[in-house]
């Protein structure tokens, strides 16, 4: 893929035509029964935590995506006030696609991001874990493999947000929620989540 190309049409290359059968097959393999992708675990452990605070079992989810939070900054999580508050202004159930505006900067989201990132040793990639466990459908998870299939660019927010506000946006949500319905995945994977899943297995396993 090339960056003449639009955000959207990046991603809706992998649900466009002939390849959501491609699409089909990565979520099975990905989500199929058995330790092969440890990941899979991460959408049933986030989707039982509570949604305005940070617990223990979402530093486990992100485990089960490689993520390693370190311990202080897992005590700063769940016990310190502020995430919680900012996590109490971002609606629960918020969807990237219906509320893109969640992700300017500065909003409640920007702010979590920030705060969440300036803990010693955490970094871009776990922080994203750290959200998307906590808000599903609207901030995904930022892999860097992902990053350069998509060419994402300086700011990876900015990039879904061109992508949720494209006029086809619609349609490609339903091309996906087509893809997850094949490959029978449970409802607690989100969109985003099926995105990911799907551009990081035929980045790096050719699945």
């Amino acid at each position: 893929m090339s960056t003449t190309t639009t955000p959207f049409e990046r991603v809706a290359a992998y649900f466009s035509g002939a390849a959501i059968d491609r699409a089909i097959g990565s979520l099975k393999r990905y989500y199929a029964p058995g330790p092969s992708f440890t990941g899979s675990a991460f959408d049933r452990l986030a989707a039982t935590s509570d949604p305005d605070r940070f617990t223990a079992q979402d530093v486990v989810a992100v485990s089960m995506l490689s993520g390693n939070v370190p311990a202080r900054s897992a005590v700063w999580r769940i016990d310190d006030p502020y995430p919680s508050e900012l996590l109490r202004r971002i609606p629960a159930g918020a969807s990237l696609w219906e509320h893109p505006d969640l992700l300017v900067r500065d909003g409640h989201a920007w702010q979590l991001w920030q705060a969440v990132d300036a803990q010693v040793d955490v970094g871009a990639v776990i922080t994203s874990k750290l959200l998307a466990a906590k808000r599903p459908q609207l901030i995904p998870v930022f892999d860097q493999y992902v990053g350069q299939a998509l060419e994402m660019g300086a700011s990876q927010w900015a990039f879904w947000q061109a992508v949720a506000t494209d006029p086809r946006a619609g349609e490609l949500v339903e091309s996906i929620r087509s893809a997850m319905s094949g490959a029978d995945i449970g409802p607690q994977v989100s969109v985003l989540r099926a995105i990911d899943v799907v551009v990081w297995m035929q980045a790096r396993h050719q699945g």
